[in-house]
Order: structure tokens, then C-alpha cells, then sequence
């Protein structure tokens, strides 16, 4: 049996009887955790007489490792370091009888960690030894390992055959070759690999020919192209003048190797024809990684002529007559050693007194008597062509400029100027004279240097002068007083030559009137007196001739004046009016007067507005037009009204015959007959509190205006207001509120000389106060400006004070009241059919404020307030239902409802006690249970949502309502039935389903293995209870003919 055991390996002795492990059951792998399966031991179990064991148990010592049985067959190694990996350890084996062996030490083969990783160059040869190789594989039990088969993905490998290899890659090749080897302990044999990474070798670049070029100077751009080759693939070449070197003018080369020259600069401009000069340009070229290759270009440039530049222009100027001026004119030539000639330009007669010789230099005198002709101011300007020429005969042009100016003769003033005025007279003017004997001289007239121009003088540039004796200067001149004023005078031409003269002004006194030298102002406010005195007055007056001044016929706009006697005077401006009124008056010195005038400001006071608030007339109570006057003339009656003129008659007739015709027809006069009560009433159909509103027109008979056609409104007995009318129709309105039941209303004239007042269109109505609750309220409200003068106006109408939730509208504007004390602008509104809305479901009395707000010019306000109340009646509000209620409870369970339970959502603004009525179900069963509660029963097995219906009453009426109890399903438990399949070892999968049932609808049913279960080796259960069992796993295999096994696998 020793042919069974591994070379180099030494048996054990074996004992008769007694089961043996053989020494060739070693473990093969070097992982962490090594799978041992019996099957394998087993197949080496033998014994002296050649007796097979059956393997029932596997164990290694302590120290060692551990060994986990996995109830499968096979058994799990774990080391007890990652060091103990591989090599021999002992093993302990159960067999069958009982008995324990102990295994001689098993070879496990040498472990590799990595790969190995070599380096080289492109191009190179690498030398791998076998130590290389080695690097990364280990052997626990120290057996020596080697490296063969070595083989390379690319490239060429030559064994040396000393344990070396020479490794050689692709030409140009760089980047990573795999190789691959095996490695062994001389028992096994283990497959290796490693990387050679070749680092990329850069090659230079090679620059091509370049060919030598000529150009001549002057002759524009040439170009060319250097090239170069590289071999390496996509090699960048940058091209530049080598470094230490700068590139000639005119010439550049780009990084791309296109160079141009340029023969234009100005570089080269000096060469003449027949010189030339050679460029020499070192050029590197250089690959990305800092290689390069040298060359040069070439480049002849050859010179031609260049043409003289003549200079700019010379200018000279010189007075006529004055000494001789010499000058020089210039030129350039870029050409080395030109020779360059003046001349005067070809056709051209130099000027009178001009030479030019050959080297440009000149000489011109002024002196010629051809330029005695010029006088001061004239001039006249030569210009000389002169061309320049150079020894090739090329030109240029340029030229000479001289102004010969004229001399200056001065001025002659003329004899000096006398004049008498008087003092306060009328402006006087003049003339000053002068000559001057060059033609067309300018001359300007100025007073002397240093000299103050008189007050009231002014002389002009042309010599004419201006004098006004009426300047305040002299006003100190009495009667016989005079002085006079010498005036220094200096003319002088436009070339500054100068003559002088004078201007004597003799000024005689005369009475002077008193002045003012500004207006008096004062300050008042609006409908207060004023006190005025004469010192105010006179505050800004003074006379020149120290006269005493006073005051007289002191008159005003605006206001009236008042004279107290004492020098003092008191303004009171009109009624309501602001502003500014004048005052006027004179001031006298007792011979002359001066009309003064004088301001008031008159301060505005804000008188605010007059408002109107009231509600808006009901049904009419009474009216008056021509259907209800019966009969006309003086036994007219008026339906619905009384009198108590005899025999109960009023007189009518159509408003011509009263002088007031406009098309009226019929009219009333009150005063039917001298004596008459001249009156009409009526008993108003109303109760105490109620308010009435009273409307008519009322004009004066013609000619009987005033006084005579008086009228007094009544009511209730009470005088409310006279009117003492004019001629012309007006409109009046009046507002009462009854203190009694069927108040009285009466209209009745304050005189009966039976001519008066007539009227028309006569209008009772009840004023609506009391409003249904969330109704509209309609208002008329007005505001008029008490100051009608136009410097008051109205800046802000606003309703105020309204709860939140109230609505103010015109049918255009609405503001809803969001915030407590929210003023509303009705400012622009239409105020005629203004309402107000009060917040939702209130009733009581609404009180509505309003506040108008005036503004004078000057910016003082008023701001007044009015208010008026109504009676909002209640109205019953339906309840409200929120939304619907909501319960829950189980399938098949009964649910107690209350009262309170259903009007859970259900308000009532008013407050009213709620209840229950007609209460029914949908998917379930309402019981009474008699005590104001209800039962509700799901229909048997229902899950789901059931529906409520029911009314709620608030005592006057119902309102429907509804509400969903959400029936919760109750799970039933699922019944699974066993699954019975029977398999051959070794055999093929075989599968199965375990069934199972849910009574309820669409139960969904997972099956899984029971808690704390391994599935069996070769055992798959899916979660519907399908299942696979492959009876050829190899937990299995140790199975015997006739042997069997059951496998039990509980399922949830």
C-alpha cells in the first residue's frame, strides 16, 4: 500500500485492526475557510487486512484550527491564523466502531497573493528571474517552489535557462504586457500572472531642407513653410528661433513652421541700389516631450533708390518795411550718401525780395517797395513753391510761406462834448468823435483808466453815450442845487494806438416825490380784523428832500376799510375769504403823491363740510303736482292737504301768471286772499320714531321777493326753519323724526297780503330704517363745502368704524371690512346709490359713521362727522353642514350613535338647539334604541364604506346631512395541507406545491419555512408554496442501496 502514499511523505506504522487515514488526503485549497468532505476521507480509510471504514466525523487540535460540521457531508477548516493556510496539519477521523487514528500531516499547496508587476523601457530587454516570479507565492510548510511555463501576451521570451527568461517587446510598443507562469511545490502545481509596464521612450524630430531665398528692399511680404518628421505617432513639432537669438526685422515665424518676411521695413530702407545684406535665422524644432532638431533660413534682401522727403513747410511772417529774415528748408533721403538739390518749383517767378539757393537756405527783405502799399492791419502771404531732387533724379515738394504785414497809424480824437439836463428829466444822448488816417481803421471808445463811470452815464464802443438824470443819484438835488460830471474819454484803434477827450454833463436839482422801495405786507387770519397804522404804512416810503410824509385815500379789495380818526385804519376782509387782498393809498410830502400799494394775507381757515347721512326716502306719504290740484284760480283744492283759508280753497294758477314760468303748469300760492291763514298742512300716516323726509321748490312771486314771501316749515307745531326766497325756482329738503303718532307737517307764509311765495312739487316719504338682517342698506349721504369762495376743497370722504365682515358699495366700488377700524374712501364714488351691507347674519342696531375732511390753499384741514343709525331685524339662518361625519368599526360589529356624535359638523349662527330626524343607512341596519341614541349594524360580512342620511332640525326647519362609517375588514386565518414527494438519490429535481385556503376574498398567501428551519441540502421553497428538491446533491451520496431518509420541512 505504499504506492498510495505521495513521494517524500513517510507512512505511519499501522496496526492490525485498526483503520488507517492514508497520507494522500490532503487538503487543496489555501483559502481561509477549506471544505473537507467525508466522502474523501472516507475513500482513504484502510486497515491492516484491507478493511474499509465508514468516516463518521472529522476534528483537528485546538491549536491548529477549527472544523464546523455543516451537516451536509462535509465539514468547513478555518485557521487559526491566515499564516496556518496551507501546509500539513493533523487530522482526527471518527469511524464507524469508535476508533480514533490519528492522520500523518496533509500537504496543502503553496499559496499566491497577488500578481506580480515588472517595469521596463520601450525598445528594452528585461531580464525576469525566477525570485521575481516568486514574490507574491508562499508555502507554509517551507517546501521550495519554483516558476515554469512562462508565457507573455505580446512581445518575445527566450529562456535562458539558468531560472532567467529575457523578456523583449514589440518595436515602438509601450504600455502593459500580461504574463502568465505556474508555480510549484513539487506536489501541486498552482496557476501565476503579473504585468510588465513599458514606459514610453521619446524620438527627436527631423527638420527637412530649407531653401535660400532673395527679395528686394521695398518689395512687400514673402512666405514660406519649414516642415519636419517624427516618428512617433501623433507627435506635436513646435517650431521657433533658436533660443538667444532675436528674429531679424520684418520676419516671423509661427509655431506651425510658416514664416513671412516683410522687405517694407523700415530696416532696410537706407540700402541703395547695388547694396544688400544676408539674414540668418537659427530655427529649433521641438517635439512635446523636449526633443529638437536645428536648421536656418536664409534670406538676401537687395536695396533699390528711395526718393528724397522734403520737410514741412516753413512760415515766417515780418512787418513791412522791417530788416531782412533768412530761413532754411529741409529734406531727408532713407538712401546712405544721397545728394539732394533745392529749387524753386519749375514754372514758378519767385517773389519780390526772395532768394533760395541750391542747399535750401533762403533770404527775404520786407523792404522791397513792392509791400510800401500796406497799412495797418493789411497783410499779404507769399508762397514759393521749392522742389527737392536726389542724384537719381527722384523728387519731392514742399514750400515756403511768408506774410508781410502792414504798419499802424494811430487815432485822432475829436473836440470834447458839452451838455446841461435836469435833474429827474428825460434820458439825454451824444456823439464823440475821432479820425484815423490808416483806411478802414477800427476805433472803440472807452472812459478813461482808473475813472468810475457817473451813475446814470453809460458810453458805448462807438463814442455815442447815454445819460439819465433821473437816477436816485442825483434825487438829493433841491430847487437851484447842480453839479457837474467830467467824463474822461480814450478811443483807441485795433492795433492799440490811443488818443483822449472828455464829456462835461452839468445835472440841476429839482422836488423830488416821495418813494417806496417795496410794499408793505400783513398777515391776517380768515374773518378777523385787521388794525393798520400809518407808521406801518409808511415803513418802506422816504423823500429824498427830507420832506414829512403821510397817508391818504387808503382803499382795499377783498374786505372793507375802516378810518378810526387816529391814524389808524382797520381792514376786515369778506366772509369766508382767504388770500391775498390789496390795499392801495397815497403817500404825499405835501406837494407830490406817490400810489402805494399794500398786501393782506388773509390765512385760510378750514371750515369742513356739511354732511348729509340719513336713509334713503320709502314710500311716498304724500305728494302734490297737477293730478292732485283740483279746479284752479282762488277754489283750487289740493288733494290730501288742508287749509285753513275760508272755505277750505288755495289758489292756482300755471306758473306764468306768477312770473316764474319755466313750463311748470300748476302752482300753489299760500297767500290766496288778504287775511287768509296762507297756509297747508297734513297729518303724516307715521308712528313716534319714524322719520320723515319733506321735499319741495319754492320760488318768490315776481317782483315780491325777500321779506313778502316768507315761509315758515313746521312740524309738530315747531317753526324747523324761515325761508325768505327770491325770485327763481330752488329746490329745498327737510329731515324730521316723529315724537308722536301722526305728526303734523305744515307750510305756511309769515305775512297774508295774499301776494308771496308759490310752490311746486310738493314730496313726503317715510325715511327707511328698518332693514331685514343680511340685507343691503342704502344711505344718501352728501357732503357740501360750507366756504364756497374755491379755496376749500373736499380731500377725503370715508364711511368708518364698520364691523368685520361689512360691505360698502355704489354698484361700481365695493370694500369688504377686513380689520376693525378700517375706514372706507368714498371719495369719487357715486353717493346716490350708496349702500351698506352689515357683516353676516347680524342683527340689532348698525350705527354708521362718516368723516369728511376739508382743505384750505394754504393746508389747514377740517375734518367733520356725522352718523346715523338703523334697526337690522333678524332673520332664522339655516344651519350650516361643514362637511360629513365619520366613524369606524369592525366587520360584522355594531355601532352606538349619538346626537352629538352626528351634528358634529353641523352650526347654527343663531344659535338655535339642534336635533335628529328621519336617520337611515346604506350596506347596514339603523336600530332606535329610544334614549336619543342609534344602533347601526353592518350587513352581514360587509367591509367598506356605509353611508348615513339623516335631517337636521333647528326648530323651524331641516336641513339634510349625511355621514360614512368606514366598516374595517376582519382577517380570516389561511389552512395549508401537507405536500408529500418521494426522489431517488442521485436522481433527477423533483418539485412539488403546497397548497393552501382563505376564506377571505382575494386574501394574498406567502409561504415561507418555519421559524428557526434550515431548508435541507438541495431544498428550494418559493414564496407560493411551489417547492424544488435535487436528490442528487451530494449530502446524499451516502445513501445505500435499500437506505433511505425522510426529510421534514415545516412550512408557515
Amino acid at each position: 500500500m505504499d504506492e498510495d502514499i505521495p513521494e517524500g511523505y513517510a507512512a505511519q506504522p499501522i496496526e492490525a485492526g485498526v483503520p488507517q487515514l492514508a497520507p494522500r488526503a490532503y487538503l487543496s485549497s489555501p483559502d481561509a475557510e477549506t471544505t473537507i468532505r467525508l466522502d474523501d476521507v472516507e475513500a482513504q480509510l484502510f486497515s491492516s487486512e484491507g478493511i474499509r471504514y465508514k468516516a463518521t466525523g472529522l476534528d483537528v487540535p485546538e491549536e491548529v484550527g477549527t472544523v464546523t460540521d455543516r451537516q451536509d457531508g462535509t465539514f468547513a477548516f478555518t485557521p487559526r491564523t491566515p499564516d496556518d493556510r496551507g501546509g500539513r496539519i493533523p487530522v482526527e477521523v471518527s469511524v464507524q466502531d469508535g476508533e480514533v487514528v490519528t492522520q500523518k500531516q496533509i500537504n496543502l499547496a503553496p499559496v499566491v497573493s497577488g500578481a506580480v508587476e515588472l517595469e521596463m523601457n520601450e525598445d528594452g530587454t528585461l531580464i525576469i528571474s525566477s525570485e521575481q516570479l516568486l514574490e507574491s507565492a508562499h508555502d507554509a510548510q517551507g517546501d521550495a517552489l519554483s516558476a515554469f511555463n512562462l508565457e507573455a501576451e505580446g512581445g518575445t521570451l527566450i529562456d535562458n535557462g539558468d531560472g532567467t527568461w529575457a523578456f523583449i517587446p514589440d518595436e515602438h510598443f509601450y504600455g502593459e504586457i500580461k504574463i502568465r507562469y505556474m508555480v510549484s511545490d513539487g506536489v501541486h502545481q498552482i496557476p501565476a500572472q503579473g504585468v510588465v509596464h513599458i514606459a514610453e521612450v521619446n524620438d527627436a524630430p527631423v527638420i527637412g531642407d530649407v531653401p535660400e531665398a532673395a527679395v528686394l528692399e521695398g518689395d512687400g511680404l514673402m512666405a514660406g513653410q519649414l516642415e519636419s518628421e517624427d516618428v512617433d505617432d501623433h507627435e506635436i513639432a513646435v517650431f521657433s528661433v533658436s533660443e538667444g537669438h532675436a528674429a531679424p526685422a520684418g520676419f516671423v515665424l509661427d509655431a506651425d513652421g510658416h514664416y513671412s518676411f516683410d522687405a517694407t521695413v523700415d530696416a532696410y530702407a537706407h540700402l541703395n541700389v547695388g547694396d544688400s545684406v544676408v539674414l540668418t535665422v537659427p530655427v529649433t524644432v521641438t517635439d512635446r516631450a523636449g526633443a529638437t532638431d536645428f536648421t536656418q533660413v536664409r534670406i538676401t534682401v537687395n536695396g533699390t533708390n528711395d526718393a528724397p522727403v522734403a520737410g514741412a513747410e516753413v512760415l515766417a511772417s515780418v512787418d513791412e518795411a522791417a530788416g531782412a529774415i533768412t530761413g532754411q528748408i529741409t529734406a531727408t533721403d532713407v538712401d546712405d550718401d544721397a545728394v539732394l538739390t533745392f529749387t524753386v518749383g519749375e514754372g514758378t517767378v519767385a517773389p519780390a525780395g526772395f532768394t533760395l539757393n541750391p542747399d535750401g537756405s533762403f533770404v527775404f527783405n520786407p523792404a522791397d517797395t513792392a509791400y510800401d502799399y500796406l497799412n495797418a492791419g493789411d497783410s499779404v502771404t507769399l508762397t514759393v513753391p521749392v522742389t527737392v531732387t536726389d542724384e537719381h533724379g527722384a523728387t519731392d515738394i514742399s514750400r515756403i510761406r511768408i506774410t508781410v504785414g502792414g504798419t499802424n497809424d494811430a487815432p485822432v480824437a475829436g473836440a470834447e462834448v458839452l451838455a446841461s439836463v435836469d435833474e429827474g428829466a428825460a434820458a439825454i444822448s451824444g456823439q464823440l468823435l475821432a479820425t484815423d488816417a490808416d483806411d478802414d481803421a477800427v476805433l472803440t471808445f472807452t472812459v478813461g483808466e482808473g475813472t468810475a463811470v457817473p451813475a446814470g452815464f453809460t458810453l458805448n464802443p462807438d463814442g455815442s453815450f447815454v445819460f439819465n438824470p433821473a437816477d436816485i443819484a442825483y434825487e438829493h438835488l433841491g430847487a437851484g442845487d447842480s453839479v457837474t460830471l467830467t467824463v474822461p474819454v480814450t478811443v483807441t484803434d485795433e492795433h492799440g494806438a490811443t488818443d483822449a477827450s472828455e464829456i462835461r454833463i452839468t445835472v440841476d436839482g429839482t422836488n423830488d416825490v416821495p418813494v417806496v422801495s417795496e410794499s408793505v405786507s400783513f398777515a391776517v387770519r380768515e374773518d378777523v380784523g385787521l388794525l393798520i397804522t400809518e407808521e406801518e404804512l409808511l415803513a418802506y416810503a422816504a423823500d429824498i428832500d427830507g420832506d414829512v410824509l403821510s397817508v391818504r385815500n387808503l382803499t382795499s379789495e377783498n374786505g372793507a376799510i375802516a378810518d378810526n380818526g387816529d391814524g389808524t385804519w382797520t381792514f376786515t376782509p369778506d366772509e369766508h375769504f382767504s388770500g391775498e387782498a390789496v390795499l392801495a393809498y397815497d403817500v404825499t410830502d405835501g406837494i407830490d403823491s406817490t400810489r402805494v400799494g399794500a398786501t393782506v394775507v388773509v390765512e385760510g381757515v378750514a371750515d369742513g363740510a356739511a354732511i348729509t347721512l340719513e336713509g334713503v326716502a320709502g314710500e311716498s306719504l304724500a305728494s302734490f303736482g297737477d293730478d292732485n290740484i283740483v279746479g284752479s284760480g282762488g277754489s283750487a283744492q289740493l288733494n290730501g292737504w288742508e287749509t285753513d283759508n275760508v272755505g277750505g280753497f288755495i289758489e292756482s294758477y300755471d306758473d306764468g301768471v306768477y312770473g316764474v314760468e319755466d313750463g311748470r303748469g300748476k302752482v300753489v300760492e299760500l297767500e290766496r286772499n288778504r287775511g287768509d291763514a296762507s297756509n297747508i298742512y297734513r297729518n303724516v300716516d307715521v308712528e313716534a320714531g319714524d322719520t320723515v323726509r319733506l321735499t319741495f321748490d319754492l320760488s318768490a312771486r315776481a317782483g315780491r321777493g325777500g321779506e313778502d314771501s316768507a315761509v315758515d316749515v313746521m312740524w309738530e307745531g315747531q317753526v324747523i326753519d324761515t325761508i325768505v326766497p327770491e325770485v327763481g325756482w330752488e329746490s329745498y329738503s327737510y329731515t324730521f323724526t316723529a315724537t308722536t303718532d301722526q305728526p303734523r307737517l305744515e307750510l305756511k307764509a309769515t305775512d297774508n297780503n295774499s301776494t308771496g311765495a308759490v310752490l311746486d312739487v310738493i314730496q313726503v316719504s317715510e325715511v327707511v330704517t328698518d332693514v331685514l338682517e343680511d340685507n343691503a342698506v342704502a344711505v344718501r349721504l352728501d357732503a357740501a363745502l360750507i366756504d364756497a369762495d374755491g379755496s376749500e376743497t373736499l380731500t377725503a370722504l370715508s364711511v368708518d368704524d364698520l364691523a368685520v365682515g361689512s360691505i360698502v358699495s355704489d354698484g361700481v366700488n365695493e370694500v369688504a371690512i377686513s380689520e376693525a377700524g378700517q375706514a372706507v374712501d368714498v371719495m369719487g364714488w357715486d353717493l346716490n346709490n350708496l349702500t351698506i351691507t352689515p357683516e353676516p347674519n347680524f342683527n340689532g342696531e348698525l350705527v354708521v359713521h362718516v368723516s369728511a375732511t376739508t382743505e384750505e390753499a394754504n393746508g389747514d384741514t377740517r375734518t367733520t362727522t356725522a352718523s346715523t343709525s338703523f334697526d337690522i331685524l333678524p332673520v332664522n339662518d339655516a344651519t350650516e353642514v361643514s362637511g360629513p361625519t365619520r366613524f369606524a368599526t369592525d366587520e360584522d360589529t355594531g355601532f352606538v350613535l349619538t346626537e352629538d356624535l352626528l351634528l358634529a359638523t353641523a352650526t347654527d349662527v343663531d344659535g338655535d338647539v339642534l336635533g335628529i330626524r328621519n336617520l337611515s343607512a346604506e350596506n347596514g341596519t339603523v336600530i332606535d334604541n329610544g334614549d336619543g341614541t342609534w344602533t347601526f349594524v353592518p350587513a352581514q360580512d360587509f367591509n367598506g364604506e356605509a353611508r348615513l342620511f339623516y335631517d337636521i332640525f333647528d326648530g323651524t326647519g331641516l336641513v339634510p346631512a349625511h355621514g360614512l362609517i368606514d366598516v374595517a375588514a376582519v382577517n380570516d386565518v389561511p389552512v395549508a395541507e401537507d405536500a408529500v414527494v418521494d426522489a431517488d438519490e442521485g436522481g433527477v429535481p423533483v418539485t412539488g406545491q403546497v397548497a393552501a385556503v382563505d376564506v377571505d376574498d382575494g386574501a394574498v398567501l406567502t409561504f415561507t419555512l418555519g421559524e428557526g428551519t434550515t431548508a435541507p441540502a438541495g431544498f428550494t421553497l418559493n414564496p407560493d408554496g411551489s417547492f424544488v428538491f435535487n436528490p442528487a446533491d451530494i449530502a446524499y451520496d451516502h445513501l445505500g442501496a435499500g437506505d433511505s431518509m425522510t426529510l421534514t420541512v415545516p412550512v408557515t
